[in-house]
């Protein structure tokens, strides 16, 4: 009730998340250039070490991809410009990009509406585009219903009670 009456007020944040329309989204901090770069030097190790192919695909989050969702005050980062800078320092890699494909469906439920993670349909996109990007034919999976009544981690740590409720499909 409080999280109501405090945005009804026109308060579009609480407890690190954004309130926006019909959404809730995690305020994201911008990760550190110590911290990337230690990831990326790992990640080059890594792929120097095993003798099979290795991928990275990073996910960028809802407030990238749908930053028209966002409440008009978010400050936010370009995550697309922190991705196009880890891909070109990877050696031996294959990156693959789901910016793009996440961009041209950011109409569609490609995140959940009150958790941070994107939705399975989010996830099949990507997996068709991993499977594009090595050659790959994806298989066509029916969606089914699993819960129309999912409530995730954003709902829980915000204490807004106005946002519908998420559908899980299962593949």
């Amino acid at each position: 009730m409080q999280s109501s009456i405090e945005y009804a007020s026109g308060k579009r944040e609480n407890s690190g998340v954004y309130i926006g329309k019909g959404a809730l989204f995690s305020i994201i901090d911008k990760p550190d250039s110590k911290s990337i770069e230690r990831n990326i030097e790992a990640i080059n190790y890594f792929a120097s070490q095993v003798n099979v192919p290795v991928s990275l695909m990073i996910v960028p989050s809802a407030s990238e991809i749908q930053p028209e969702k966002l409440p008009d005050f978010a400050v936010t980062w370009s995550l697309r410009d922190t991705i196009a800078d880890i891909y070109s320092q990877c050696d031996g890699v294959e990156c693959v990009s789901v910016y793009e494909t996440l961009k041209e469906h950011s109409d569609d439920y490609i995140y959940y509406r009150t958790d941070h993670h994107w939705t399975t349909y989010g996830a099949y996109l990507a997996y068709a585009e991993y499977c594009r990007a090595r050659v790959l034919l994806p298989h066509d999976y029916v969606a089914e219903t699993v819960s129309n009544s999912f409530n995730g981690t954003l709902y829980s740590k915000s204490g807004v009670r106005f946002i519908k409720s998420d559908t899980i499909e299962a593949y």
